[in-house]
Protein backbone atom coordinates (compact mmCIF):
# COMPACT_ATOMS: atom_id res chain seq x y z
CA UNK A 1 0.00 0.00 0.00
CA UNK A 2 1.22 3.48 -0.58
CA UNK A 3 -0.69 6.65 0.31
CA UNK A 4 1.35 10.18 -0.61
CA UNK A 5 -1.08 12.27 1.59
CA UNK A 6 1.54 15.06 3.19
CA UNK A 7 2.53 14.71 6.56
CA UNK A 8 4.73 17.12 9.46
CA UNK A 9 6.15 16.65 12.71
CA UNK A 10 2.23 15.59 14.54
CA UNK A 11 2.30 13.10 12.67
CA UNK A 12 5.66 11.62 13.86
CA UNK A 13 4.94 12.25 17.23
CA UNK A 14 1.38 10.74 16.75
CA UNK A 15 3.49 7.34 15.74
CA UNK A 16 5.67 7.54 18.57
CA UNK A 17 2.59 8.33 21.13
CA UNK A 18 1.07 4.75 19.41
CA UNK A 19 3.71 2.83 19.35
CA UNK A 20 3.92 3.54 23.14
CA UNK A 21 0.38 2.73 23.87
CA UNK A 22 0.96 -1.48 23.41
CA UNK A 23 -2.47 -3.01 23.29
CA UNK A 24 -4.75 -0.02 23.83
CA UNK A 25 -3.40 0.53 20.22
CA UNK A 26 -4.47 -2.56 18.74
CA UNK A 27 -8.65 -2.45 20.39
CA UNK A 28 -11.21 -3.48 18.61
CA UNK A 29 -14.51 -1.63 19.14
CA UNK A 30 -16.19 -4.66 17.33
CA UNK A 31 -14.82 -6.83 19.98
CA UNK A 32 -16.44 -4.17 22.91
CA UNK A 33 -18.81 -6.01 25.10
CA UNK A 34 -21.01 -2.94 25.03
CA UNK A 35 -20.99 -3.01 21.40
CA UNK A 36 -21.78 -6.45 20.96
CA UNK A 37 -25.34 -5.73 22.90
CA UNK A 38 -25.89 -2.94 20.94
CA UNK A 39 -25.70 -5.19 17.35
CA UNK A 40 -27.86 -7.94 18.73
CA UNK A 41 -30.80 -5.63 19.84
CA UNK A 42 -30.77 -3.27 17.09
CA UNK A 43 -29.04 -5.05 13.36
CA UNK A 44 -28.97 -2.92 10.42
CA UNK A 45 -31.98 -4.76 9.30
CA UNK A 46 -33.84 -4.03 11.63
CA UNK A 47 -33.44 -0.30 12.05
CA UNK A 48 -36.01 0.90 9.42
CA UNK A 49 -38.95 -0.99 11.66
CA UNK A 50 -38.20 0.11 15.23
CA UNK A 51 -41.00 1.36 16.90
CA UNK A 52 -41.61 4.67 19.05
CA UNK A 53 -40.49 2.68 22.37
CA UNK A 54 -37.96 0.90 21.03
CA UNK A 55 -36.07 4.56 18.97
CA UNK A 56 -37.49 7.38 21.18
CA UNK A 57 -35.01 8.29 24.08
CA UNK A 58 -36.99 10.46 26.81
CA UNK A 59 -38.50 7.56 28.99
CA UNK A 60 -35.47 6.95 31.34
CA UNK A 61 -35.46 3.20 30.35
CA UNK A 62 -32.00 3.21 28.94
CA UNK A 63 -32.85 0.60 26.36
CA UNK A 64 -33.96 2.49 23.18
CA UNK A 65 -31.98 2.75 20.12
CA UNK A 66 -30.87 6.30 20.53
CA UNK A 67 -30.12 5.76 23.85
CA UNK A 68 -27.41 3.09 22.74
CA UNK A 69 -26.09 5.30 20.10
CA UNK A 70 -25.38 7.99 22.64
CA UNK A 71 -24.20 6.47 25.32
CA UNK A 72 -24.50 2.49 25.00
CA UNK A 73 -22.03 2.40 23.04
CA UNK A 74 -19.32 5.03 24.26
CA UNK A 75 -16.95 2.02 25.52
CA UNK A 76 -16.65 0.73 22.32
CA UNK A 77 -16.79 4.22 20.21
CA UNK A 78 -16.66 7.14 22.28
CA UNK A 79 -19.37 9.75 23.41
CA UNK A 80 -21.46 10.94 21.47
CA UNK A 81 -23.68 13.53 22.17
CA UNK A 82 -26.46 15.83 20.19
CA UNK A 83 -26.30 18.48 22.57
CA UNK A 84 -30.02 18.01 23.40
CA UNK A 85 -32.47 15.38 22.79
CA UNK A 86 -33.80 17.32 19.63
CA UNK A 87 -30.65 15.85 17.83
CA UNK A 88 -32.78 12.81 17.80
CA UNK A 89 -35.07 14.25 15.50
CA UNK A 90 -37.97 12.32 17.76
CA UNK A 91 -38.31 11.98 21.21
CA UNK A 92 -40.27 11.34 24.28
CA UNK A 93 -40.59 14.68 26.05
CA UNK A 94 -41.32 14.23 29.80
CA UNK A 95 -45.36 14.34 29.74
CA UNK A 96 -44.64 11.20 27.43
CA UNK A 97 -45.79 13.34 24.17
CA UNK A 98 -43.98 12.56 21.30
CA UNK A 99 -41.55 15.72 20.26
CA UNK A 100 -41.42 15.85 16.33
CA UNK A 101 -39.09 17.93 14.15
CA UNK A 102 -40.67 20.98 13.02
CA UNK A 103 -40.39 19.95 9.61
CA UNK A 104 -41.92 16.75 10.46
CA UNK A 105 -45.19 18.07 12.53
CA UNK A 106 -47.28 17.65 9.81
CA UNK A 107 -47.03 14.01 9.89
CA UNK A 108 -48.53 11.62 12.57
CA UNK A 109 -45.89 9.76 15.42
CA UNK A 110 -45.57 7.06 13.80
CA UNK A 111 -45.02 8.54 9.78
CA UNK A 112 -42.17 10.89 11.21
CA UNK A 113 -40.57 8.23 12.97
CA UNK A 114 -40.69 5.94 9.63
CA UNK A 115 -39.84 8.86 7.69
CA UNK A 116 -36.31 9.46 9.79
CA UNK A 117 -35.43 5.91 10.27
CA UNK A 118 -35.98 5.28 6.47
CA UNK A 119 -32.64 7.80 5.93
CA UNK A 120 -30.80 6.24 9.20
CA UNK A 121 -31.22 2.55 8.10
CA UNK A 122 -29.36 3.73 4.82
CA UNK A 123 -26.37 4.53 6.10
CA UNK A 124 -26.86 1.90 8.00
CA UNK A 125 -26.81 -0.85 5.22
CA UNK A 126 -23.78 0.77 3.33
CA UNK A 127 -21.54 -2.05 2.17
CA UNK A 128 -18.17 -1.89 4.00
CA UNK A 129 -16.27 -1.85 0.46
CA UNK A 130 -18.14 1.08 -1.12
CA UNK A 131 -17.15 4.37 -1.39
CA UNK A 132 -19.35 6.19 1.47
CA UNK A 133 -18.80 9.66 0.25
CA UNK A 134 -22.45 9.84 -0.98
CA UNK A 135 -23.30 10.33 2.35
CA UNK A 136 -22.47 13.71 1.96
CA UNK A 137 -25.02 14.37 -0.53
CA UNK A 138 -27.84 14.64 1.07
CA UNK A 139 -30.25 14.36 -2.09
CA UNK A 140 -28.59 11.66 -2.93
CA UNK A 141 -29.34 9.98 0.56
CA UNK A 142 -32.84 10.80 0.12
CA UNK A 143 -32.90 9.34 -3.54
CA UNK A 144 -31.67 6.09 -1.84
CA UNK A 145 -34.14 5.85 1.33
CA UNK A 146 -36.82 6.66 -1.59
CA UNK A 147 -37.84 9.60 0.22
CA UNK A 148 -40.00 11.66 -2.13
CA UNK A 149 -41.33 14.64 0.50
CA UNK A 150 -37.89 16.25 1.37
CA UNK A 151 -38.24 17.33 4.92
CA UNK A 152 -35.27 16.81 7.21
CA UNK A 153 -32.41 15.07 6.85
CA UNK A 154 -29.71 14.25 9.59
CA UNK A 155 -26.86 15.83 10.95
CA UNK A 156 -23.08 15.69 10.06
CA UNK A 157 -22.09 13.90 13.07
CA UNK A 158 -25.14 11.71 13.28
CA UNK A 159 -24.31 10.63 9.82
CA UNK A 160 -20.96 9.78 11.13
CA UNK A 161 -21.94 8.01 14.53
CA UNK A 162 -24.46 5.80 12.37
CA UNK A 163 -21.60 4.73 10.08
CA UNK A 164 -19.14 4.08 12.84
CA UNK A 165 -22.15 1.90 14.93
CA UNK A 166 -22.68 -0.53 11.91
CA UNK A 167 -18.82 0.12 10.52
CA UNK A 168 -17.04 0.20 13.80
CA UNK A 169 -13.63 -1.42 12.64
CA UNK A 170 -13.57 0.70 8.88
CA UNK A 171 -14.77 4.11 10.67
CA UNK A 172 -12.48 6.69 12.47
CA UNK A 173 -15.29 6.90 15.49
CA UNK A 174 -15.36 10.57 15.59
CA UNK A 175 -18.41 11.47 15.22
CA UNK A 176 -17.50 15.80 14.54
CA UNK A 177 -17.08 17.35 10.93
CA UNK A 178 -14.81 19.97 12.43
CA UNK A 179 -12.75 17.40 14.79
CA UNK A 180 -11.91 15.85 11.49
CA UNK A 181 -11.00 18.67 9.66
CA UNK A 182 -9.14 19.96 12.65
CA UNK A 183 -7.17 16.85 13.14
CA UNK A 184 -6.50 16.55 9.02
CA UNK A 185 -4.63 19.77 9.12
CA UNK A 186 -2.63 18.90 12.56
CA UNK A 187 -1.20 15.98 10.46
CA UNK A 188 -0.28 18.32 7.53
CA UNK A 189 -3.01 17.99 5.17
CA UNK A 190 -3.57 21.36 2.97
CA UNK A 191 -6.44 23.80 4.59
CA UNK A 192 -7.05 25.08 0.96
CA UNK A 193 -7.83 21.44 -0.40
CA UNK A 194 -9.83 20.30 3.07
CA UNK A 195 -13.27 19.09 2.13
CA UNK A 196 -16.21 20.84 3.39
CA UNK A 197 -17.54 20.59 6.97
CA UNK A 198 -20.87 19.75 4.48
CA UNK A 199 -18.55 16.66 4.10
CA UNK A 200 -18.49 14.50 6.78
CA UNK A 201 -18.03 11.51 5.75
CA UNK A 202 -15.04 12.52 3.17
CA UNK A 203 -13.00 14.06 6.24
CA UNK A 204 -13.29 11.10 8.30
CA UNK A 205 -11.97 8.92 5.01
CA UNK A 206 -9.44 11.50 4.61
CA UNK A 207 -8.49 10.88 7.93
CA UNK A 208 -8.70 6.73 7.93
CA UNK A 209 -6.32 7.15 5.16
CA UNK A 210 -3.87 8.86 7.68
CA UNK A 211 -4.45 5.88 9.78
CA UNK A 212 -3.39 3.69 6.77
CA UNK A 213 -0.25 5.37 6.63
CA UNK A 214 0.49 5.12 10.61
CA UNK A 215 -0.54 0.80 10.24
CA UNK A 216 2.86 0.62 7.93
CA UNK A 217 4.83 2.12 11.44
CA UNK A 218 2.44 0.63 14.04
CA UNK A 219 1.64 -3.19 13.71
CA UNK A 220 -2.27 -3.94 14.19
CA UNK A 221 -2.94 -0.57 14.82
CA UNK A 222 -6.95 -0.18 14.88
CA UNK A 223 -9.24 2.98 14.32
CA UNK A 224 -10.25 2.85 17.56
CA UNK A 225 -6.31 2.97 18.80
CA UNK A 226 -5.79 5.35 16.29
CA UNK A 227 -8.36 7.83 17.92
CA UNK A 228 -6.97 7.43 20.99
CA UNK A 229 -3.55 8.54 20.04
CA UNK A 230 -5.45 11.75 18.18
CA UNK A 231 -7.08 12.48 21.70
CA UNK A 232 -3.78 11.81 23.93
CA UNK A 233 -3.11 14.92 26.22
CA UNK A 234 0.25 13.99 25.92
CA UNK A 235 0.27 15.20 22.47
CA UNK A 236 -1.94 18.48 22.70
CA UNK A 237 -3.24 17.60 19.37
CA UNK A 238 -6.74 17.85 19.62
CA UNK A 239 -9.66 20.95 19.73
CA UNK A 240 -10.47 22.16 23.45
CA UNK A 241 -12.80 24.52 24.76
CA UNK A 242 -13.44 27.81 23.19
CA UNK A 243 -11.03 27.81 21.14
CA UNK A 244 -10.65 28.32 17.27
CA UNK A 245 -11.25 25.30 15.15
CA UNK A 246 -10.87 26.28 11.41
CA UNK A 247 -12.28 29.69 10.95
CA UNK A 248 -14.74 29.10 13.99
CA UNK A 249 -14.51 30.30 17.74
CA UNK A 250 -16.47 27.29 19.62
CA UNK A 251 -17.88 29.08 23.30
CA UNK A 252 -19.07 27.17 26.09
CA UNK A 253 -22.74 29.20 27.59
CA UNK A 254 -22.32 29.21 31.55
CA UNK A 255 -25.48 29.92 33.71
CA UNK A 256 -23.98 32.98 34.43
CA UNK A 257 -23.42 34.01 30.33
CA UNK A 258 -27.22 33.21 30.06
CA UNK A 259 -27.93 35.21 32.52
CA UNK A 260 -26.49 38.33 32.18
CA UNK A 261 -26.64 37.73 28.48
CA UNK A 262 -22.49 37.77 27.69
CA UNK A 263 -20.37 36.11 25.28
CA UNK A 264 -17.42 35.66 26.76
CA UNK A 265 -14.08 35.30 24.42
CA UNK A 266 -10.91 34.10 25.16
CA UNK A 267 -7.99 36.21 25.47
CA UNK A 268 -6.01 33.49 22.70
CA UNK A 269 -8.58 33.76 20.16
CA UNK A 270 -7.57 34.63 16.32
CA UNK A 271 -10.92 35.04 14.69
CA UNK A 272 -11.28 39.07 15.47
CA UNK A 273 -8.43 41.02 14.68
CA UNK A 274 -7.22 43.44 16.98
CA UNK A 275 -9.22 46.14 15.33
CA UNK A 276 -12.33 45.09 16.95
CA UNK A 277 -11.21 45.01 20.07
CA UNK A 278 -11.67 48.08 22.46
CA UNK A 279 -9.90 48.49 25.71
CA UNK A 280 -12.89 49.31 27.66
CA UNK A 281 -16.64 49.96 27.04
CA UNK A 282 -16.10 54.22 26.82
CA UNK A 283 -13.29 52.98 24.18
CA UNK A 284 -13.35 53.49 20.78
CA UNK A 285 -12.79 50.68 18.12
CA UNK A 286 -13.79 49.62 14.72
CA UNK A 287 -17.00 47.84 14.57
CA UNK A 288 -18.09 44.87 12.96
CA UNK A 289 -21.38 42.83 11.89
CA UNK A 290 -22.60 40.03 13.79
CA UNK A 291 -25.22 37.63 11.80
CA UNK A 292 -26.85 36.10 14.39
CA UNK A 293 -29.56 33.13 14.60
CA UNK A 294 -32.34 34.85 14.03
CA UNK A 295 -31.80 36.36 10.93
CA UNK A 296 -31.50 39.71 13.05
CA UNK A 297 -27.86 41.26 13.04
CA UNK A 298 -26.26 44.01 15.37
CA UNK A 299 -23.07 46.30 15.22
CA UNK A 300 -20.58 46.01 17.97
CA UNK A 301 -16.74 45.08 19.05
CA UNK A 302 -14.74 43.02 21.84
CA UNK A 303 -14.08 44.27 25.32
CA UNK A 304 -10.68 43.36 26.05
CA UNK A 305 -11.02 44.41 29.73
CA UNK A 306 -14.01 42.21 30.11
CA UNK A 307 -13.01 40.03 27.59
CA UNK A 308 -16.50 39.60 26.10
CA UNK A 309 -18.43 40.91 22.98
CA UNK A 310 -19.71 43.75 23.83
CA UNK A 311 -23.52 43.76 22.78
CA UNK A 312 -25.64 41.46 25.45
CA UNK A 313 -27.90 39.05 24.19
CA UNK A 314 -30.60 38.22 26.77
CA UNK A 315 -33.56 38.33 24.83
CA UNK A 316 -31.94 35.78 22.10
CA UNK A 317 -30.90 33.34 24.75
CA UNK A 318 -33.97 33.57 25.73
CA UNK A 319 -36.13 33.30 22.21
CA UNK A 320 -33.62 30.23 21.75
CA UNK A 321 -34.03 28.64 25.11
CA UNK A 322 -30.46 27.80 25.98
CA UNK A 323 -28.80 26.24 28.78
CA UNK A 324 -25.57 25.83 30.28
CA UNK A 325 -23.25 23.78 28.43
CA UNK A 326 -24.66 24.23 24.96
CA UNK A 327 -22.42 26.49 22.53
CA UNK A 328 -22.27 29.44 20.15
CA UNK A 329 -20.39 29.22 17.04
CA UNK A 330 -18.58 32.72 15.94
CA UNK A 331 -17.33 32.46 12.01
CA UNK A 332 -15.72 35.26 10.02
CA UNK A 333 -18.47 35.56 6.56
CA UNK A 334 -16.60 38.91 4.93
CA UNK A 335 -14.13 41.43 6.06
CA UNK A 336 -16.05 42.94 9.24
CA UNK A 337 -18.82 40.36 9.19
CA UNK A 338 -19.24 37.49 11.04
CA UNK A 339 -22.23 35.05 12.17
CA UNK A 340 -22.96 33.39 14.98
CA UNK A 341 -24.89 30.03 15.13
CA UNK A 342 -26.01 27.73 18.20
CA UNK A 343 -24.07 24.29 18.63
CA UNK A 344 -23.59 21.44 20.97
CA UNK A 345 -20.38 20.15 22.43
CA UNK A 346 -21.20 18.15 25.51
CA UNK A 347 -18.14 16.11 26.39
CA UNK A 348 -14.72 16.29 27.77
CA UNK A 349 -13.45 17.22 23.96
CA UNK A 350 -15.10 20.48 23.60
CA UNK A 351 -15.69 21.97 20.27
CA UNK A 352 -16.81 19.49 17.54
CA UNK A 353 -18.53 19.21 13.92
CA UNK A 354 -21.98 18.71 13.37
CA UNK A 355 -24.83 17.09 14.08
CA UNK A 356 -28.58 17.56 13.27
CA UNK A 357 -28.18 19.71 9.88
CA UNK A 358 -31.34 20.00 7.84
CA UNK A 359 -32.05 20.07 4.18
CA UNK A 360 -35.68 21.27 3.45
CA UNK A 361 -37.32 22.46 0.19
CA UNK A 362 -37.69 25.83 0.09
CA UNK A 363 -40.70 27.74 1.68
CA UNK A 364 -41.70 30.65 4.30
CA UNK A 365 -41.42 29.30 7.25
CA UNK A 366 -39.44 30.58 9.94
CA UNK A 367 -35.95 29.53 11.32
CA UNK A 368 -35.69 26.77 13.96
CA UNK A 369 -33.07 25.85 16.29
CA UNK A 370 -31.73 22.54 15.25
CA UNK A 371 -28.91 20.42 16.34
CA UNK A 372 -25.69 18.86 15.84
CA UNK A 373 -23.21 16.12 16.89
CA UNK A 374 -20.42 15.36 18.60
CA UNK A 375 -18.41 12.76 19.30
CA UNK A 376 -15.63 11.46 22.36
CA UNK A 377 -13.52 9.70 23.98
CA UNK A 378 -14.57 10.38 26.34
CA UNK A 379 -16.64 12.84 23.50
CA UNK A 380 -16.76 15.72 21.79
CA UNK A 381 -20.04 17.18 20.87
CA UNK A 382 -21.57 20.05 18.70
CA UNK A 383 -23.89 21.70 17.05
CA UNK A 384 -27.39 23.07 16.93
CA UNK A 385 -27.93 25.28 14.48
CA UNK A 386 -30.75 27.13 13.03
CA UNK A 387 -31.20 26.64 9.50
CA UNK A 388 -34.59 28.06 7.35
CA UNK A 389 -36.76 25.87 6.27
Amino acid sequence: MSLSLPVNDNFNRLLEELKAFGEKATELASLNESYQQFIERFPAKKLSSLTLDEYCIGKGTGDSFCWWLERGIEPALGRYMPGTSRGHIIYFQPNGDVYKHKALSNLSDSEALAYTLKIQAEIAKAADDEDWRWVDDDDELYRRAGVTDRLVTIGHGRKLRILSAYHPDNVVPISSSAHLGHFLMQLGFPKDELPSEKQPVSRMLLLRDYWKMACQIVPNLTLTGFMHGLYSPNLGLAPTKDMTIENELHITLTDGAIRNGYISIPKNQTLFPQEYIADHESSDSKQFVLKLPDNSQITTCLLSNKNRIKARFNSLFKRLQLTSGEQLVLSRLDEGVFEMRVSHEDSDYDAGEDAAVVSVAPTNQERSPLNQILYGPPGTGKTYETIRA
